[in-house]
């Protein structure tokens, strides 16, 4: 994903071996990242339930 990125802070990053700065992308780590998207367009909803089977916590602190 960074591979052909142009911003210097990936290029660092990406030399120091930060996990996420390398390989493929995960889907299963935006699981929260979609929870939230599905608050906006409940069209996320049934991908956010496939990725984490339950939203994360803070959606709950904002009444969601």
């Amino acid at each position: 994903e960074f591979v052909h990125s142009a911003v210097r802070f990936d290029a660092i990053h990406a030399q120091a071996g930060l996990k996420g700065y390398s390989g493929l992308f995960d889907p299963r780590t935006a699981g929260a990242l979609v929870w939230l998207a599905s608050a906006f367009d409940p069209r996320f909803r049934l991908l956010a339930t496939q990725l984490a089977s339950h939203p994360p916590l803070f959606m709950s602190m904002c009444g969601q």
